[in-house]
């Protein structure tokens, strides 16, 4: 289904509307808003909106943006996504990325645990008026992340969805397990670091352990917020570097030495001589209760493998997930044919790429949400014709069938609901 991307307006007095329609015309190509924030001079949010409040570069691979959004804004619970519109070259590219702050659970839910909001707090309170924090990595075939980190300043516009927020099964739930493992890699630092941080705001009782698996500790894009993770949390956080020269021993044998090490002390959470890939043993060490507990995911495919196969098949399927990607087969040469977008009456050769490609290369804009088969926002009907998933390599020629066409290619001509 293609979605009509346009900001949502609200009512406005006549006089309002024709200062706005002066002053557009005078500072075209930006709204005055845009100005104005830019001098420091507030200006409203529109409904649907977020304001670029700060743009810090930590790191040649890293943007940290705060966000300010509309008022009443929904939040997604701790680990879940936004849905950021970005605008480049007139068109809407749509991104998740999970906020890092602390969430408060919903006081409608029988069981959630009354959050403890102290602004002034050590980790941070769980106002819902709080600003979003993204952190975001700069890939460098990342046509949103590298234009982001190029270009993102104070005062920019960002659409905002709070209608979608990536998968709620990979978010903490709002009655909070009593017993938590937490286990990421790279950036999916990011919704661990929301969990972590809610927890700790809200003095959480329960046991709660955290394995991070970076290259090196200099990769970690806030090492700050976790130093205060560690120190002040009850959180017990491990670094695990995988770089091949990172010191220590996957026995923990052997404590390294880190720019982390040297600001925290001897405790720090990178201090335990941990190294290499997911081991049996690591989660042994941070966790040997893990039996007993609520186990979250977020990291590369070879992380949560190696985390299914240390678990077991049963009790794998439990685990809270939230992917990188989706592995998928390369699209076989004899595969491509003539896609015919039904609704909005093109046609398209598409050889060799998705079906989702094929239609933004005609100049169409399908929803779309992570571009990986994981959460259903492209899917369409296939009214005729044949396609392939690439997940799983499958041809299929059911009509009127859903189909995801991030991950999917036709074989042959299809018509497409789209």
């Amino acid at each position: 289904m293609t979605t009509a991307h346009t900001r949502p307006t609200t009512t406005r007095s006549p006089l309002d509307r024709l200062i706005d329609g002066v002053t557009s015309l005078l500072l075209t190509p930006h709204p005055s808003s845009t100005y104005s924030r830019s001098l420091g001079l507030g200006g409203r949010v529109s409904k649907g909106e977020a304001v670029v409040v700060s743009a810090t570069r930590p790191t040649e691979d890293w943007l940290i943006l705060t966000l300010r959004p509309s008022q009443g804004y929904r939040r997604p619970p701790a680990g879940g996504a936004v849905s950021i519109g970005v605008v480049i070259d007139g068109v809407v590219h749509t991104r998740y990325y999970s906020p890092i702050d602390p969430v408060a659970a919903s006081p409608r839910i029988p069981g959630a645990q009354t959050p403890n909001a102290y602004p002034s707090g050590p980790i941070g309170g769980t106002s819902a008026g709080r600003p979003l924090t993204l952190v975001i990595r700069r890939h460098a075939d990342g046509f949103v992340s590298d234009h982001l980190w190029r270009t993102a300043e104070p005062g920019q516009s960002f659409l905002l969805d709070d209608e979608s927020q990536g998968d709620p099964e990979a978010a903490l739930p709002d009655r909070r397990p009593h017993s938590v493992l937490l286990v990421s890699g790279g950036s999916g630092l990011t919704p661990m670091l929301a969990i972590a941080s809610t927890l700790a705001a809200e003095n959480h009782t329960g046991r709660v352990a955290w394995l991070h698996y970076t290259r090196s500790t200099s990769d970690i894009p806030v090492p700050g917020k976790l130093r205060e993770i560690a120190a002040s949390s009850g959180i017990d956080l491990r670094i695990v570097t995988t770089g091949t020269d990172a010191p220590g021993s996957p026995a923990g044998d052997v404590p390294p030495t880190s720019d982390m090490d040297k600001a925290v002390g001897a405790a720090g959470p990178d201090h335990h001589g941990l190294r290499g890939h997911i081991l049996a043993g690591h989660i042994d060490a941070v966790a040997p209760w893990f039996a007993e507990a609520e186990v979250f995911c977020c990291g590369p495919d070879a992380l949560a493998d190696g985390l299914a196969e240390i678990l077991g098949p049963e009790r794998s399927e439990w685990v809270r997930r939230e992917r990188f990607k989706t592995t998928v087969a390369d699209i076989p040469d004899t595969d491509g044919g003539t896609v015919t977008f039904a609704r909005s009456g093109r046609d398209a050769e598409i050889c060799g790429t998705t079906i989702l490609e094929g239609a933004e290369s005609a100049g169409l804009s399908p929803t779309f949400g992570c571009r990986m088969g994981i959460c259903f926002q492209c899917a369409a009907t296939r009214l005729s014709g044949a396609t392939r998933d690439l997940r799983t390599g499958e041809v299929d020629n059911t009509p009127d069938r859903q189909v995801q066409v991030c991950v999917s290619a036709p074989v042959g001509d299809v018509e497409i609901d789209l």
